[in-house]
C-alpha cells in the first residue's frame, strides 16, 4: 500500500454560514491523502495502474464549481465520499480543509475527515 498526497491545493469554494460570505468564492487549501495499492503500478510502471493526481485535482475543480456549503466539515466529508466514488483504486481517504480565518488573531481554521471503503461500499 502507499499514499498519494496532494497538499494545500488552492481552490475556490462558496463557503460560509451567511449568504454574504457564500456570495463570492473563497480560496481554501485542500490536502488529500489517498491510500492506494502501489503493487500494480510499481510492477507495470504505467499511470493507468494507479491514481493520477492531475485527475484528482480536475475532479475537485469541477466538483467545487457546482456546490456551496455553510460548513467546511460538510464540504470535507462530501468531497471525501465523492473522491472514493470516483477513484475505485483508493482504499481510504483523509482530507484536510483549511480556511483563512475571519477572526482577528486567528490565521487559519481547518477540519480533517477520514473515510474508508466498507465491504458494502460500491463504486
Amino acid at each position: 500500500m502507499g499514499l498519494i498526497n496532494i497538499e494545500d491545493f488552492r481552490i475556490p469554494f462558496r463557503i460560509g454560514v451567511s449568504d454574504k460570505e457564500r456570495s463570492q468564492p473563497q480560496i481554501l487549501l485542500i490536502t488529500i491523502k489517498l491510500n492506494v495499492d502501489f503493487n500494480p503500478c510499481t510492477a507495470s510502471d504505467h499511470l493507468m495502474d494507479t491514481i493520477d493526481y492531475m485527475d484528482v485535482c480536475s475532479v475537485i475543480q469541477n466538483w467545487s464549481t457546482e456546490r456551496a456549503f455553510k460548513l467546511i466539515e460538510t464540504l470535507a466529508h462530501q468531497l471525501a465520499y465523492h473522491l472514493l466514488e470516483v477513484f475505485s483504486k483508493a482504499k481510504d481517504i483523509d482530507i484536510i480543509v483549511k480556511k483563512p480565518s475571519v477572526m482577528e488573531g486567528l490565521t487559519m481554521i481547518s477540519v480533517q475527515t477520514h473515510l474508508s471503503k466498507s465491504p458494502t461500499h460500491t463504486t
